[in-house]
């Protein structure tokens, strides 16, 4: 037709975090259980079959959402202590970096918070557990290293954190 133009359509991978971005940001803000999927369609410009055709459901949504969140952790993780450096700078390392996701995903980790010490909101199961167990591994992992190469005992840098480690280590 003449003198019409079609709405250009956007990539899905634009769609599909769009949709992500709006929902982790309505969860955070007003609860699973009180976020509707017409309020994440609305808030995303998209109608609830885009929608349907990425997650098939609000519950599919905040699946990904704590899968993205559990993967980008492990990586942080994995990348933190499986690089160079002293066992200090592999425990800063770790810290520093598990702080700066918190930060960038600040609102996946207010939904995290509030499902695992809030009120039941009725999402469907995360083995949010499974997080905490990684971080506790990884930090006995290290730690169990520096055990090992005797790492925590001079009075240099770091001698408080050494000097705590060094107790669990050889007392």
């Amino acid at each position: 037709m003449a003198g019409t133009r079609e709405k250009p359509l956007l990539p899905d991978n634009v769609v599909r975090e769009r949709l992500l971005e709006v929902a982790t940001a309505l969860f955070a803000r007003t609860g699973y259980s009180a976020t509707t999927t017409r309020e994440i369609v609305d808030a995303a410009r998209v109608t609830k079959p885009v929608l349907y055709y990425y997650f098939q459901s609000k519950e599919g949504i905040y699946l990904e959402l704590m899968e993205r969140a559990f993967k980008q952790f492990e990586n942080v993780v994995d990348t933190s202590i499986m690089g160079s450096g002293s066992i200090e700078q592999k425990l800063l390392r770790l810290c520093d970096q598990v702080f700066a996701l918190a930060l960038k995903e600040i609102d996946v980790v207010r939904l995290v918070y509030a499902f695992y010490y809030g009120p039941p909101q009725g999402a469907p199961f995360f083995d949010f557990d499974a997080v905490h167990q990684r971080l506790f591994d990884a930090i006995q992992q290290l730690v169990i290293e520096g055990c090992e190469r005797r790492s925590y005992g001079g009075k240099g840098r770091g001698y408080g954190v050494g000097h705590f480690w060094s107790h669990q280590c050889y007392d």
